[in-house]
């Protein structure tokens, strides 16, 4: 693994943005895994901060626990970096239509800390291949980014 968790990625914030990760690390070496993309996620929270974009978290296996909504109360990326590193991962084979399922929910219309003029991204990471339906997968993915919400994922 790179000294750089997101060494890989080039992340482009147009401001202000509402993000929401999903994230399931269920393989033989979730553990170290699990730690990979939280490093990866509190990178980004350092680059970005959270004064113009809003972060949502959930991790999931067979079942998705959203562990922080849009519109929670953290005032800095410490914080918020401190509330991260306090989530245990999820077991189970990753259900990616149910995690989908539940970003949706997350971007309702009305949300807690709604932007409505801001770009809103979900944003999946999985070590392993997820179960689901395939069609009803890409039926939520479709109705995310319908709806003006960008779908991301290392599926």
């Amino acid at each position: 693994l790179a000294d750089n968790p997101c060494s890989f990625v080039s992340v482009l914030v147009s401001y202000p943005i509402d993000i929401a990760f999903a994230i399931s690390a269920t393989s033989a070496k979730a553990n170290v895994l699990y730690d990979y993309m939280l490093d990866a996620i509190k990178q980004i929270i350092h680059e970005y901060g959270t004064y113009h974009v809003n972060y949502a978290f959930m991790v999931f296996g067979n079942e998705p626990d959203v562990r922080l909504r849009f519109g929670a109360n953290v005032r800095s990326p410490d914080d918020l970096t401190d509330l991260l590193d306090n989530i245990p991962r999820i077991a189970g084979r990753p259900n990616l239509e149910k995690a989908l399922e539940k970003a949706t929910e997350l971007f309702q219309p009305g949300y807690e800390g709604e932007r409505p003029a801001v770009r809103k991204f979900v944003v999946v990471i999985v070590d392993r291949n997820t179960v689901g339906d395939k069609i009803l997968v890409l039926r939520y993915a479709k109705s995310l980014e319908n709806s003006g919400i960008k779908v991301s994922s290392n599926v």
